[in-house]
C-alpha cells in the first residue's frame, strides 16, 4: 500500500468529515432560527396578554368611575332638591358651597373618565395591531417550521449517506493510522488542516524542509506541535475533482 493510496483514503475520510460537520453546522443554524423566531413570536404574545390586562385594569377603573359619578350626581339632585326648602340663610350658604364643591368633584370625575377611555382606546388600537402581528407571525413560524423540518430531514439523510461512505472508506486506512486519527478526532473537530505558508493551518507551526518535502509527495505528515495531519491545499482540490 502507497504513502499516496494511505493519503488519498484518509483525504477521503478528512473530506466526509468536513462535509458532515458543515451539515450538522447548517442544521443547528435553521433550528437556531426557528428558535429565534418563536422568541420572537412569544414576545408578540407577552406583549399581547400584557394590553389585555393593561384594557381590563382600565375597564375597572371606568367602571368604578362611573359608579362614582353616578352616586355623586344622584347626592348632587338631592343637595338641589333641599336647597329650595331651606329658609335659613346660614344653612342655604352651608348647602350651596356642598353643592358647588360636588359640582367641582363631578367635573373632575367626567374629566378623569374621560382620561381613561382615551387611554383604553389607545390601548384597544395598539391591541388591534399586535393582533393582526401575532396572526401574521403565526403563519410565518408554521411556514418556517415546515421548511426547518424539510432541510433538516434532508441534511440527515445527507448524513447518513455520508457515514455510510465514511465506514467504507475506514478498512483502506492502515490500523495504527486510522487509530491516531479517530483519536484525534474525537479531541478536536479539525484533526486534519491544510499547510499555509509553509506552515500549520491550525497552530501556525512553521514546518521543515524535510516535511514539505514529504507532503509534495503525498506523504502522512501531523504537526510537530498540535499534531494534527496536515495537507497540502492543491492535494485535496486534486482529489475533489478526481484526478
Amino acid at each position: 500500500m502507497t504513502a499516496a493510496f494511505v493519503w488519498n483514503e484518509l483525504k477521503k475520510m478528512v473530506v466526509i468529515d468536513h462535509e458532515i460537520s458543515q451539515l450538522r453546522k447548517a442544521t443547528k443554524k435553521e433550528q437556531d432560527q426557528l428558535t429565534l423566531a418563536h422568541t420572537a413570536h412569544q414576545k408578540k404574545v407577552t406583549a399581547l396578554h400584557e394590553a389585555e390586562l393593561v384594557i381590563r385594569t382600565l375597564q375597572k377603573e371606568i367602571d368604578r368611575g362611573e359608579l362614582s359619578t353616578k352616586e355623586l350626581r344622584s347626592q348632587l339632585q338631592r343637595k338641589k332638591n333641599q336647597l329650595s326648602s331651606l329658609i335659613s340663610t346660614k344653612e342655604r350658604l352651608a348647602l350651596e358651597h356642598e353643592i358647588c364643591k360636588a359640582e367641582a368633584d363631578l367635573d373632575a370625575l367626567d374629566t378623569g373618565l374621560m382620561t381613561l377611555l382615551e387611554q383604553q382606546e389607545l390601548v384597544k388600537a395598539t391591541l388591534k395591531k399586535i393582533k393582526d402581528e401575532v396572526a401574521v407571525s403565526e403563519q410565518a413560524i408554521a411556514s418556517l417550521k415546515k421548511c426547518t423540518e424539510d432541510k433538516c430531514h434532508e441534511c440527515l439523510e445527507h448524513i447518513a449517506n455520508l457515514e455510510h461512505q465514511w465506514e467504507a472508506l475506514l478498512p483502506l486506512v492502515p490500523e495504527n493510522l486510522r487509530t491516531e486519527y479517530l483519536q484525534l478526532k474525537s479531541r478536536i473537530a479539525n484533526p486534519a488542516v491544510p499547510v499555509v505558508s509553509n506552515s500549520c493551518g491550525a497552530c501556525f507551526m512553521s514546518l521543515l524542509g524535510q516535511e514539505v518535502m514529504s507532503l509534495s509527495t503525498r506523504s502522512v505528515i501531523r504537526c510537530r506541535n498540535c499534531f494534527r495531519f496536515l495537507y497540502m491545499p492543491d492535494a485535496t482540490t486534486e482529489s475533489l475533482t478526481g484526478k
